[in-house]
């Protein structure tokens, strides 16, 4: 469960990113 959380973690983060740079 611990990897899944860490994995949605790191998702977001990427996610954040991306739109970053999108804007």
């Amino acid at each position: 469960m611990e990897l899944f959380y860490q994995t949605m973690k790191s998702q977001l983060v990427l996610l954040l990113f991306v739109t970053s740079i999108a804007t």
